[in-house]
């Protein structure tokens, strides 16, 4: 057996990757995954780290130090979301584990307790979360990367509770110009739901929302930022510079129109933009 060696070892983990890629033909499935792992080899590249292996999905991967590998966690996931901006929720998530500990290369394959240690947090790190390990959270430069505790696990195979970390990320926000937000509520949902309807009624009145919703977004080039319960909020960068699109989702003045809303108040969130309710032509 080769000599053990203190390492910084990286997991990835692609999140909700095996109904998506049950819908892929063999050939687009082998294409995401290839891409996926030049993504993850160009970012580790950046602060010297580098594929160890494969594992499934995701990947294995080591540094030569935890701030480094810290800092190439974020900008993948960073990258990730900015690449998938038109995506909604069918945009491609990652989990990520660092861990520091002694490991080698033995039989063709890599052993350590560092290994075993990050496929037990993985499995309790949600999707576009950094989890540490007590050991890498103490080598990091905490003035560069901060952390916060997550909580003691008791991990399989670890005799007593492992406290666990998650890397707090700064996310950027982007501005998004010249964008339509569609907000839509179901009238009379609320009185509906007071009479207590059965759950088969309003699962089948949801699921029925949802699908209307998003045929919409996808046939219009809209993006399903989020929803609760009969209500959405969906936006259409498209609208503003394509004229077709903008008819389709508006109407056009022979069978609709325009009519300014003047709120009173106005809340101070809406300062400086124009809401307008959408008339049918027959209506006064």
């Amino acid at each position: 057996m080769n000599p053990l060696r203190t390492t910084v070892v990286m997991k990835t983990d692609i999140s909700g990757s095996t109904a998506r890629f049950r819908q892929l033909l063999a050939a687009d499935l082998q294409a995401l995954l290839s891409e996926h792992r030049d993504f993850l080899a160009r970012h580790a590249a950046e602060h010297d780290g580098r594929i160890m292996k494969g594992a499934g999905d995701g990947y294995w991967l080591e540094f030569p130090s935890v701030t480094g590998a810290a800092k190439a966690a974020i900008a993948m996931q960073e990258s990730l979301r900015l690449a998938q901006l038109s995506r909604g929720d069918d945009r491609l998530a990652i989990r990520i584990v660092i861990a520091l500990g002694d490991i080698a290369f033995q039989d063709g394959d890599f052993i350590g307790d560092a290994f075993a240690l990050a496929a037990r947090v993985e499995a309790v790190t949600p999707p576009d979360e950094i989890y540490l390990t007590a050991g890498a959270r103490l080598a990091i430069t905490s003035a560069e990367i901060q952390t916060v505790l997550v909580e003691n696990f008791a991990f399989k195979g670890f005799a007593e509770p492992m406290p666990i970390y998650r890397i707090e990320q700064r996310h950027r926000t982007r501005a998004i110009a010249d964008t339509y937000i569609l907000f839509s509520d179901l009238e009379g949902f609320g009185r509906m739901l007071d009479a207590e309807p059965s759950s088969t009624t309003v699962e089948c009145i949801l699921d029925a929302l949802d699908a209307v919703t998003r045929a919409m977004a996808q046939e219009f080039c809209g993006t399903i930022r989020f929803n609760v319960g009969d209500s959405y909020c969906v936006t259409f960068a498209e609208a503003a510079q394509d004229g077709a699109v903008r008819s389709a989702l508006l109407g056009t003045p022979s069978h609709n129109r325009f009519q300014p809303v003047r709120l009173q108040p106005l809340p101070r969130a809406l300062a400086g933009i124009e809401v307008y309710r959408l008339c049918n032509g027959a209506s006064d």
